[in-house]
């Protein structure tokens, strides 16, 4: 929850106060702006909600817990780190049909709202549920809540990488 709650103050701060052009700068035709990021956010935290709550409405399979047991350290490592980069489902990519950022915004407030009041809600054994990860494989329902904040993280450092980027731009005179 703590995490959660932390993780939604840090992608607020991230995208707070910046001009419309900030937003939409993109550094490369092939890079994405902070508009981008937060928009993938917000849909990549519906895809995981919806993951968690199919999963949860299957059987518990506690027998699993064993192969999931030491995920969370490695995820808590590779999720956050930019250097890796992961090309999502076209499910998730930016769409750019948003009329004005702060659909975006009230958009990741109640996504997120919704998977922390779940997260404080639930008295479902998240622990025994599971879904497949892409790269990570066979993920706890636990451990899909806090890659809901990792991934934000993963995210957060793009955007200040776009942010500073924009800065330096601006500085030097030069367009992208």
């Amino acid at each position: 929850m703590e995490r959660l709650k932390q993780n939604r103050a840090r992608v607020l701060a991230a995208v707070s106060g910046l001009s419309h052009d900030e937003l939409v700068f993109r550094p490369a035709e092939d890079q994405w702006s902070v508009a981008d990021c937060l928009e993938h956010i917000n849909l990549v935290e519906t895809r995981i909600y919806m993951g968690i709550q199919h999963a949860l409405s299957q059987p518990p399979q506690p027998e699993k817990r064993a192969e999931v047991a030491d995920k969370l350290p490695k995820l808590e490592r590779a999720v956050p780190d930019r250097n890796f980069k992961v090309a999502g489902p076209a499910a998730v990519m930016p769409r750019r049909e948003w009329a004005a950022f702060s659909e975006l915004v009230e958009q990741f407030e109640g996504i997120r709202g919704r998977s922390l009041q779940f997260a404080e809600e639930t008295a479902s054994p998240v622990h025994d549920h599971f879904f497949p990860h892409p790269i990570f494989k066979e993920m706890d329902c636990h451990q899909w809540l806090i890659m809901l904040a990792l991934h934000a993280d993963r995210h957060i450092g793009q955007m200040e990488e776009v942010k500073a980027r924009y800065v330096s731009l601006r500085r030097t005179g030069s367009h992208a």
